[in-house]
């Protein structure tokens, strides 16, 4: 069965792919930053790193992830938790860098792919 329903999904591309990234650094320092969420699979979700920030540095470091996602003005989202792999190659890795490009953006050095252990529904 698949842990990200068809709701949450259309949910996700209806905000134009948009989430926000939460990692922690190894001193226990949040962080957030905006990504584009670019495939999404029956348990996993996908975004290009174009640049190797903070961002970039905490998920090498800490592989608890979660993403938000957020419609402001029905003050409902959705938050998804797991675990983040950073890839450099394979079929994923050329589609996810493709959307990346497209988007105006210079080609991902890393995807991540976080394998969704929880969805939260924001608005419960």
């Amino acid at each position: 069965m698949a842990l990200i329903a068809p709701e949450v999904k259309r949910f996700i591309e209806g905000r134009d792919h948009l989430g926000w990234v939460c990692t922690v650094d190894s001193k226990g320092m949040p962080n957030v930053s905006p990504r584009f969420v670019l495939e999404i699979g029956p348990d996993w979700v996908a975004w290009g790193n174009s640049f190797t920030n903070k961002t970039f540095y905490n998920m090498g470091q800490n592989s608890s992830v979660t993403v938000g996602f957020a419609d402001y003005d029905r003050r409902t989202g959705y938050e998804l938790s797991g675990r983040v792999e950073l890839i450099g190659s394979g079929e994923l890795f050329d589609r996810v860098c493709a959307k990346v490009m497209a988007k105006g953006f210079p080609r991902a050095n890393k995807v991540s792919v976080l394998t969704v252990t929880q969805v939260r529904n924001l608005a419960k």
